[in-house]
């Protein structure tokens, strides 16, 4: 492998990497929401269900892409 590939290669790492530190705070974020829909101190009143399927929806598709991105950067790193 050149030196260009190998350039490209640790930028493109960078920027999945940048990525994948994305996801991992938006899933924190997402399972700080839910906690909140769900554990109101209102009891069962305060609960809402809608906007915390929500959360559970958009936090498993932040654990796909994490998932998807952690082994395109394990492949990535084999190459280099």
């Amino acid at each position: 492998m050149d030196k260009n590939q190998r350039y490209m290669k640790a930028g493109l790492l960078e920027e999945k990497r940048k990525r994948l530190d994305q996801l991992e705070m938006k899933a924190d974020r997402l399972v700080k929401d839910v906690n909140i829909y769900l554990f109101s101190s209102d009891g069962i009143r305060g609960m809402e269900f809608e906007k915390a399927h929500q959360a559970f929806v958009e936090l498993t598709e932040a654990i796909m892409a994490f998932r998807g991105l952690v082994k395109e950067i394990k492949k990535i790193e084999d190459e280099m």
